[in-house]
Formats: C-alpha cells, sequence, structure tokens
C-alpha cells in the first residue's frame, strides 16, 4: 500500500533496495531514495516498517555470520566500529561494550599505544594481536606509518624450491637477489658505469649471495656480455677465504661458476678488497661488522664513488652501520642494507638517507603478477625485470638524498608498476596462460567488488570497482559513459541520460571498460 503512492520511478528504486540489497543495507538506500528520488520523510517512515518482514527473508544471504562468529573472525571484526544498527542487525548488539568508535578513532588509539614502547619484540605482539581480532585496523594502522612498521612485522616467507613442479618462488634467495640487483642499478646513475663495467666482491657465499650473484650474470648478460665474461666479474669470500682453484676447503657445486684462479696472496677480506679492487662490495654473510673502518676506507680510495651494502639482518649483524660506511668516505658512498638505518648527518651539512634492500619490494608485485598472468612456472627473467621496475622508480631527489630505493611509504605504487610490468615480461616470453587484458594497467587495478548502475530508463546494470580507499574508504568506479570526474557521488549525468548509483562513488567517465576487467584483483 505504501509503494502505490510513489511515482513508476520511486517503485522501481525501492524494488531493487527489498530485492538486491537485503536487510543489512536496506536502511542506508532508503535514505538514499529520500534523498535522490525525493521520497518524503513521512513515506519513509512507513516504507521502513512495510520493507522489514520482506528483507528479513533474503538476510542471511548478505551477511553469512552473525553474532559472536562474526566477532571472532578477523575479516568481519570491526570492534567497536560496529554502529548501533550494525549490532541489532547482526546480532552482537550487547557483545560489545556500549560505547560506538570511529575506526579513525580506534587508529589513533593503536598509533598512541605503539609509540609508547621502545621494544620492537612488544610491538610486533601488539600489532600482531590487532590482526588476529581486525584486520581492517591493522592493515590501516600498518599503511598509515608503514616506514617505521614495516621492520616490526615483516618476516621473510622462505618459499619452497619445487620450481618445476609447482608455481613458487624462494624470497630469501629471488627476492633478496632483486633487490640487491635494483639497487646496484639504482648506483649506475650516480656512479655512470654501466653494470657491465663493475666488479662485485661478496662477503659470504651462501644460497643468498649465489642468488644475487647469478641475478647479477643475468643483467650482464641481456647488456651482451657472454656468461664467462659476467661471472669473472664476481668474487666471493667465506669463511675459509676467497673462492679459488685449489684451495683446501672444497667448494659446493653452485659455487664453481665462481671459482677463479688464484689472483695472490690473500689472507683477509681488506687483503681481497686491494687485490681485486671492486667497485662493489655486498655482505651477505650475517656474521657482524666484518666491513671494517680499513675496508671502507679502502674501497673510497679505490672508487670515487664505492659501492657497500650490508645486507645481513637483523642491524646488530649488519657488516657496517650507515654512518661508518657515510662517514668514512665523506659521504661519497652508496649504501643499503637490510636492515633499516636512520638518516645520517655529515659534516658538511648534508643529511644521506640509507637505502633499505627490503624484499618487501619484491613480492607482492612479482605475486600480484603471477596471479594475473596465470603463469606456471617463475623463471629468474621475472626478478629481473622486478629489480629494473624498482629502480626506475627511483627519483632524482630520491637519490641525491642518499636513497637507493624509493621510500617505503610509496611501496603500492612501486608494487602496481612492477606488476604491470613484470606482466608484460611474462606476456612476452610466452609463459603467460591467460589471454591477455587490452590495457594492463587498469586490468591490475580491477577488484571483484561492482557497483549497480541504475539507468533512468528503468535497466540496471554492473560495474567493477577498480579500488577502494583503505583511509578514506572512497570507492573508485570506471564507466564508459562520458561525464564529469565526480568525488562521492551517487548520481552522474550525461548528455542525455542521469544514472543513479547503489553506493557513493568517486566516478571516472569516458573510460572502455572490457570485459576481461571483470577478472579481478584488488591491490
Amino acid at each position: 500500500e505504501s509503494l502505490r503512492s510513489l511515482t513508476t520511478e520511486q517503485q522501481f528504486f525501492v524494488s531493487e533496495c527489498i530485492k538486491c540489497n537485503g536487510m543489512y543495507y536496506y536502511y542506508y538506500d532508503l535514505i538514499f531514495l529520500q534523498v535522490c528520488v525525493g521520497i518524503s520523510a513521512a513515506m519513509l517512515s512507513r516504507l521502513s516498517m512495510s520493507v522489514r518482514p520482506c528483507v528479513s527473508v533474503c538476510r542471511w544471504v548478505h551477511t553469512k555470520e552473525k553474532g559472536k562468529p562474526l566477532m571472532l573472525n578477523p575479516r568481519t571484526n570491526k570492534g567497536m566500529a560496529f554502529t548501533l544498527k550494525e549490532r541489532q542487525i547482526l546480532g552482537i548488539h550487547g557483545l560489545l561494550p556500549p560505547k560506538i568508535e570511529t575506526q579513525d578513532t580506534q587508529a589513533m588509539r593503536f598509533q598512541k599505544n605503539l609509540k609508547k614502547m621502545s621494544d620492537p619484540l612488544q610491538k610486533y605482539i601488539y600489532l600482531m594481536g590487532i590482526q588476529e581480532r581486525n584486520e581492517r585496523l591493522f592493515y590501516r594502522v600498518l599503511m598509515e606509518d608503514i616506514e617505521a612498521l614495516m621492520p616490526i612485522v615483516y618476516t621473510p616467507t622462505v618459499g619452497l624450491k619445487y620450481r618445476e613442479k609447482y608455481c613458487t618462488f624462494n624470497d630469501d634467495i629471488q627476492g633478496t637477489a632483486s633487490v640487491a640487483l635494483a639497487g646496484l642499478l639504482s648506483a649506475q646513475r650516480v656512479v655512470g658505469k654501466s653494470i657491465t663495467e663493475h666488479k662485485v666482491l661478496f662477503l659470504g657465499a651462501g644460497e643468498a649471495a649465489l642468488g644475487i650473484a647469478n641475478l647479477i650474470v643475468m643483467a650482464m648478460m641481456e647488456s651482451g656480455m657472454s656468461q664467462a665474461e659476467a661471472r669473472k666479474k664476481i668474487w666471493m669470500f667465506d669463511k675459509y677465504g676467497l673462492l679459488v682453484k685449489g684451495r683446501a676447503y672444497e667448494t659446493d657445486s653452485n659455487q664453481e661458476g665462481f671459482v677463479h684462479p688464484d689472483p695472490g696472496d690473500v689472507k683477509s677480506f681488506l687483503d681481497a678488497v686491494n687485490v681485486i679492487k671492486p667497485t662493489a662490495i655486498i655482505g651477505v654473510s650475517g656474521a657482524g661488522r666484518l666491513f671494517t673502518h680499513d675496508v671502507i676506507r679502502a674501497m673510497g680510495s679505490l672508487n670515487e664513488h664505492p659501492i657497500i651494502f650490508a645486507l645481513s639482518n637483523p642491524t646488530a649483524k649488519a657488516e657496517c652501520t650507515a654512518e661508518d660506511a657515510y662517514s668514512l668516505t665523506q659521504g661519497r658512498c652508496l649504501f643499503a642494507s637490510g636492515s633499516p638505518f636512520a638518516p645520517v648527518s655529515l659534516e658538511d651539512g648534508r643529511i644521506l638517507t640509507p637505502g633499505q634492500g627490503n624484499n618487501a619490494y619484491i613480492f607482492p608485485g612479482v605475486a600480484l603478477a603471477v596471479i594475473l598472468s596465470g603463469v606456471r612456472h617463475i623463471s629468474d627473467t621475472v626478478f629481473l625485470e622486478a629489480a629494473k621496475t624498482l629502480a626506475d622508480q627511483l627519483t632524482d631527489e630520491e637519490l641525491s638524498q642518499g636513497r637507493l630505493y624509493p621510500p617505503l611509504s610509496n611501496i603500492r605504487e612501486v608494487s602496481l608498476q612492477m606488476a604491470i610490468k613484470v606482466r608484460l615480461c611474462v606476456d612476452t616470453n610466452a609463459t603467460c596462460f591467460l589471454s591477455e587484458p587490452l590495457t594492463k594497467t587498469l586490468y591490475v587495478l580491477c577488484t571483484g567488488d561492482a557497483v549497480r548502475v541504475f539507468k533512468g530508463n528503468g535497466g540496471t546494470t554492473r560495474y567493477n570497482i577498480i579500488h577502494r580507499s583503505l583511509k578514506t574508504g572512497f570507492i573508485f568506479l570506471l564507466t564508459p559513459y562520458p561525464t564529469k570526474y565526480l568525488v562521492n557521488t551517487r548520481m552522474f549525468r550525461t548528455n542525455t541520460e542521469m544514472f543513479r548509483l547503489s553506493q557513493p562513488c568517486v566516478v571516472l567517465g569516458g573510460i572502455p571498460v572490457h570485459t576481461e576487467y571483470r577478472r579481478l584483483f584488488l591491490l
């Protein structure tokens, strides 16, 4: 009876609210009808009463979990951020304190508590507790201060080595190799030398060193050098000394490609630096401060811009500190570390920010590209492309600050660009098992959620969300209809028609929506 007094258009929108949105959303959509369709407040009240019995029937479709199970699931739990209406509808009224907080308030409180803690382990336990209870809040807190919190929460994932049988990769080996090579490629812009002109000396000859060395060889071969010539550019020094032919201690079969004729009397790492005269030294030994002051000074005397990578973790096991590397070379060195170091102030007033060779720059973009492409085998070419993409993301201004990698706060954009470039690489090498999308940038950005668009003539259609902002909650929507850029709107116009949306969106008009964009992944 309430519906009879409405216009045909109003009846259509009300029926869509009842049919599609269910009890969980009906209240908000009726408010939308009042504002956008012109239903009076009195009519809204009558509709609310008439709609309740209908929507309760389909309630289970939209809320698979209710009550205590919903609160125990970190993906659906919002803690005290549930509104009163949500608590009543979802059957959790009385299970929470009577106070209602916004996510902004929750995030502020957790950040304040984190700042009171000085012990990294205590911070880690606290953050993991948030993740186990409320995932949305965890990622909100993490993204708001990612540079400070990434070293706390990040632990490299060790992948299985069944590379030919499963779609897998070893982050400790391949991820570390890719981020180290990216640092060398960034350093090229300062040094002015091609990768083929470098001579690299490793401290450590284990899996991490071999992974980096093999990827450097690939980069040199891509620049026109043969494998044999490239391997001659790389030397390794382990706990038994330099890897040379005829030494007393046996070498692993994986090390054989980097075993060279004995260059002379080398008893220490300092001797190796003075004899081999490397342009770069890379520490992956995990044995602490073995890049001594004498080693750093020797690198400074041999090179105008010595490359010093102290990649061992944690900070206590790094081969040297950023302060030693910069101060002993008068700020000329290009430094990167596996663990974070604070910016260093030099005597001439410059402040240099050390680069952190964090694997987190690599695996999110690579993993996203692998999912998008459907590739069955992840080759080392993927990590070579990832390294080049990461180096390309570094701006000249950031390079002048001493950085060899983009700020961690930009990691989402870095991962997106990396996914696009790696997907292109996979397509080029014919290892992709899914059809190639027309526009890879939009393809990578797409997500599985969809917004219902109501046409003025009564028809409906669906459009994929391309991005949902974690901080603001805004939804960005692609539509092929020519329209102005609109922020947080529930309607938009073209020259001939008006369209209404099932939820507020930031509308990006005039963009063709290819059917393949409905294969969806949220970065």
